[in-house]
C-alpha cells in the first residue's frame, strides 16, 4: 500500500474510506503520522466532509477533524447511524438530537439535501406509523420538498423504493421543482409521469 513516495502516499491515504482505518494507519508508523499533516487532513475534510466546514471555528484543522470523528461515533453509538459519509457530521447530530418530532427531522434533512439522513429518518418514520391517511399526507410533504430542492435520489427514493404515490400531481411536483431552479428535476418528473401514466 504504501510506497515511498510521499504524494503516491498521501493519495493512498486519503483514499481510504473509514475514519478508523485512516488513523490506524497514520499512528502505525512515525514515517505515516508524519505524511498525515495537516494538509492531508484539511484535505480529507474538503474530500468527505465539506459542509462541515462551516463549524469550524478557530481551531486547528487537526482538531477540527478530531471533533468531526467524535460526532461520527457518537451518531454511530447514540442512534446506529453510519455517518462514514455524511457530508456534516455535525449537522446530522444536531438534527437527530433536536427536540423535534420525527416528521421535523426528516424536513430538515430534505432541505439540506442529506439524503442519506433523510432515507434513515424516513425509514424510522415508517417503523413508528401505521399506514394510514397521516403517513400519506406525511409523504407527500416530503416528496414535494424533495423536489422544491432538486433532489433526484429522494424522489426516486418516495416514489419507487416505498412505492408511493403522491396526493400532489405530477405537474404539481415539476412545477415546484422549476420555480426552484431545478429545470433538470422537472423534466425527469414529467417524464416520469409519462412512464407512469402507460
Amino acid at each position: 500500500m504504501i510506497t515511498g513516495h510521499k504524494d503516491t502516499d498521501r493519495l493512498v491515504l486519503l483514499a481510504i474510506d473509514s475514519e478508523k482505518d485512516f488513523l490506524t494507519t497514520c499512528l502505525s508508523s512515525p514515517d505515516l503520522s508524519q505524511l498525515c499533516d495537516s494538509t492531508l487532513i484539511e484535505n480529507r475534510i474538503r474530500k468527505y466532509y465539506p459542509a462541515s466546514l462551516k463549524h469550524r471555528t478557530s481551531q486547528s484543522v487537526k482538531r477540527f477533524y478530531w471533533t468531526l470523528v467524535q460526532y461520527i461515533d457518537k451518531l454511530k453509538d447514540e442512534y446506529d447511524f453510519d455517518a462514514t459519509h455524511a457530508v456534516d457530521p455535525i449537522d446530522y447530530y444536531l438534527i437527530l438530537s433536536a427536540k423535534k418530532f420525527i416528521y421535523g427531522k426528516i424536513r430538515e434533512a430534505i432541505k439540506n439535501n442529506y439524503t442519506d439522513l433523510a432515507i434513515f429518518l424516513t425509514d424510522g418514520y415508517i417503523k413508528s406509523k401505521s399506514k394510514d391517511s397521516t403517513h400519506t399526507r406525511a409523504f407527500s410533504e416530503f416528496l414535494l420538498l424533495a423536489a422544491e430542492h432538486g433532489n433526484k435520489d429522494l424522489i426516486n427514493y418516495y416514489l419507487f423504493e416505498l412505492d408511493f404515490n403522491t396526493l400532489h400531481g405530477w405537474d404539481t411536483l415539476a412545477f415546484t421543482a422549476a420555480q426552484n431552479g431545478h429545470s433538470d428535476i422537472a423534466a425527469y418528473l414529467r417524464n416520469m409521469k409519462t412512464l407512469k401514466n402507460k
